[in-house]
């Protein structure tokens, strides 16, 4: 199905939004109702939830169309991570709109395969995404200021430091103090002529 609609850019690309990279390991696609499901197993871990300051009973919604299409893309773009000889899900990378243009992107790797370059390999190719395909400039993220994994996993993606809230709170209260970072790309052009991310 994906076949004949890849892009000069090296994205397939096609009717209703639907997109995807393949990279050295992954296959970095846009995410389904099914895989919000499954990205909740990305989290299981205390680490993350500790960082992300969700709790063991946080869930994803379980209400799931009766077919299986793209998450609304309205200010939102979700995208998995698959192991191309496996099938495994092995990230979750998004981008949601925010004030002025800029998206803040953030994501989760599964804590089997932390550690081994897979969470980078995922957030460069989303971030060639949303430069060169769907024309934003500038990504901004946000991480704990003692969270070293998210930092090391920024500034390996191409991000650098920015200014941003000096704090902000996390689902279940606690209130972190945060650091902010950037990826600008001024050249950054839109290609895609079936999806707007403005």
């Amino acid at each position: 199905m994906w076949r004949g609609s890849r892009s000069s850019d090296g994205v397939e690309c096609r009717f209703g939004g639907a997109h995807a990279v393949t990279t050295a390991r992954l296959r970095v696609a846009s995410a389904r109702w099914s895989d919000g499901d499954r990205s909740g197993y990305l989290n299981r871990d205390q680490e993350s939830q500790h960082w992300l300051g969700w709790s063991p009973q946080t869930t994803m919604p379980r209400r799931r169309p009766r077919l299986d299409p793209l998450l609304p893309t309205t200010g939102f773009l979700g995208f998995v991570g698959v192991h191309g000889e496996t099938g495994r899900l092995l990230a979750w990378i998004e981008m949601r709109r925010r004030s002025g243009g800029a998206y803040e992107v953030g994501g989760m790797v599964d804590p089997e395969f932390r550690g081994q370059g897979y969470g980078r390999e995922a957030l460069v190719a989303v971030c060639q995404l949303a430069h060169h395909h769907f024309g934003v400039a500038r990504l901004i993220a946000g991480c704990e200021s003692t969270n070293m994994a998210s930092q090391k996993w920024l500034i390996g993606s191409g991000f650098s430091r920015t200014d941003g809230p000096p704090t902000y709170t996390l689902p279940n209260g606690r209130v972190a103090e945060s650091l902010w970072w950037q990826r600008m790309d001024p050249s950054a052009t839109r290609r895609c002529r079936r999806l707007s991310a403005r």
